[in-house]
C-alpha cells in the first residue's frame, strides 16, 4: 500500500476523515507519488514554521540566515509569532517550577489508531499540571476556535496521555489575519473529561475509515481530498446540477419553445429557495428548531472607521505622502479599498473600529470542521 508523506490518517486529515469517512479509502486507490508536490503556499508556511521553530530554540545563526531571504510581510509574521510565543510564556509559565518549552517534537498517538504521531509547533510544559499547544496558521483564511480542530484535539490527547496532564490549553495564532477583522489568536482549554471524549471520538473516527464501504460524503471538504477528482460520489452530484453549472449548453439542447418556459422556472425556484432558508433561519433563531450540524453565531465582522471625517483627511494626507493619486480620494473608501490602496494595515488601526457580526445561522464546527 501507497504511503502519503504524514500518513493516511494524520492528524492533519482527521477533519476530513471525520466528513467523510470512506475518502481515506478514496484516497488510497488514486495516490500515485509522482504527483505529490508542494504549493507556493505551503512552500511558505512550511519555511515560516522553521524559521519560527529556529529562534524557539535558539538557533539565532540560522533563523538569521534564513530571514535575509523574507519579504517584510513575512519578517512581521515571524516576529509576531514569536511575541505572541512570549507572551503566552512569561504571563503562564515563566515564573512555574518544572516548566519547559518543546519545539516541533513528535506525539506518540498509536493508541488512537494514529501510527505516524502528530508535531505540535510549540508546547509549554509543566508536568503533572498542565501544558498549552501553540498551532501557527500562516494563511489569510480564517481558522475558527482550536475547539473545534481535530488536529490540535489529538496533541492535546496526546500530551495529557504521555504526561498525565489535568488540562490543555490550546492557541491558534494567525499573523496574516487583518488587524481588526478577527482575533488573530483563538484559545480553548480542555480539562480531563473533554480530554477522554475526544480521544474516544477520535478512535472511532480513524476506526470508521478502515470499514470498506464507509460511505463518501460530498461537501466544501472534498477540496481537501486528493481522490475528489476521480470520486464517483462527487461526480454524480456534480452532474445532478449540470443545468445550473452550465445553463447555457442546457438550454441549447430543448426546445427553443421550451426556453422561457425553463428560465421562468428557474427564477421562480430561486425566489422560493430564498424563501425556504429564510423561513428555516427564522425557526432556528427562534428556538422552534433544531438541525445537527447547524447552530447560532455571530455572522462575519466588519470594521468601520471610527470618524468618516478625520479618515477622509488622514488619507489624503497619506496619499500626498506616498505619491498616491488623489483622484482615488474624492469620497472616502472603505477600510478594505484604502488597504489595499496603500498596502498597509497597521497604518490605518487606529482609525478603525471592529462590529461583531449579527447574529445568524452557522455550521457548527462541532460537527463537522475543516480539514
Amino acid at each position: 500500500m501507497s504511503q502519503l508523506k504524514h500518513d493516511w490518517n494524520s492528524p492533519s486529515r482527521l477533519s476530513l476523515r471525520e466528513a467523510c469517512p470512506g475518502s481515506m479509502i478514496a484516497e488510497i486507490q488514486v495516490y500515485n507519488p509522482e504527483h505529490e508536490s508542494s504549493s507556493e503556499a505551503q512552500n511558505r508556511g512550511k519555511l515560516l514554521h522553521d524559521i519560527v521553530a529556529r529562534s524557539l530554540l535558539g538557533k539565532v545563526e540560522e533563523r538569521d540566515l534564513f530571514i535575509a531571504s523574507l519579504g517584510d510581510i513575512d519578517k512581521k509574521a515571524v516576529k509576531d509569532c514569536l511575541s505572541y510565543a512570549e507572551h503566552i510564556w512569561s504571563v503562564s509559565y515563566s515564573s512555574m517550577h518544572g516548566s519547559k518549552t518543546i519545539v516541533e517534537e513528535s506525539i506518540d498517538l498509536d493508541f488512537l489508531g494514529i501510527p505516524i504521531g502528530g508535531t505540535p509547533d510549540v508546547v509549554f510544559l509543566i508536568e503533572n499540571n498542565r501544558a498549552t499547544i501553540i498551532d501557527w496558521k500562516m494563511g489569510e483564511s480564517y481558522i475558527r476556535n482550536p475547539k473545534y480542530n481535530r488536529q490540535l484535539q489529538a496533541y492535546a490527547v496526546g500530551l495529557w496521555k504521555k504526561h498525565n496532564l489535568k488540562s490543555v490549553y490550546m492557541a491558534i495564532y494567525q499573523p496574516a489575519i487583518a488587524e481588526g477583522d478577527v482575533s488573530q489568536s483563538s484559545d480553548y482549554c480542555a480539562n480531563h473529561d473533554t480530554l477522554y471524549q475526544w480521544s474516544k471520538d477520535i478512535a472511532s473516527i480513524v476506526s470508521y475509515t478502515k470499514i470498506e464501504d464507509a460511505p463518501r460524503i460530498c461537501g466544501k471538504h472534498c477540496g481537501y481530498c486528493i481522490a475528489s477528482k476521480k470520486c464517483p460520489q462527487r461526480s454524480a452530484l456534480v452532474a445532478a446540477v449540470d443545468s445550473f453549472t452550465d445553463p447555457v449548453l442546457t438550454m441549447a439542447a430543448i426546445a427553443p419553445e421550451a426556453r422561457l418556459a425553463m428560465y421562468d422556472t428557474i427564477q421562480l425556484a430561486k425566489k422560493k429557495i430564498s424563501e425556504v432558508e429564510k423561513t428555516i433561519d427564522d425557526a432556528i433563531l427562534s428556538g422552534v428548531l433544531k438541525i445537527p450540524g447547524l447552530t447560532i453565531g455571530p455572522g462575519r465582522a466588519s470594521r468601520e472607521w471610527k470618524n468618516e471625517g478625520d479618515a477622509l483627511v488622514f488619507l489624503s494626507s497619506l496619499a500626498a505622502q506616498r505619491g498616491v493619486s488623489q483622484d482615488s480620494l474624492t469620497e472616502l473608501i472603505s477600510p478594505s479599498k484604502a488597504e489595499k490602496l496603500f498596502g498597509s494595515k497597521k497604518v490605518l488601526s487606529d482609525l478603525l473600529v471592529s462590529k461583531e457580526g449579527k447574529v445568524t445561522v452557522v455550521k457548527d464546527r462541532g460537527q463537522n470542521n475543516e480539514a
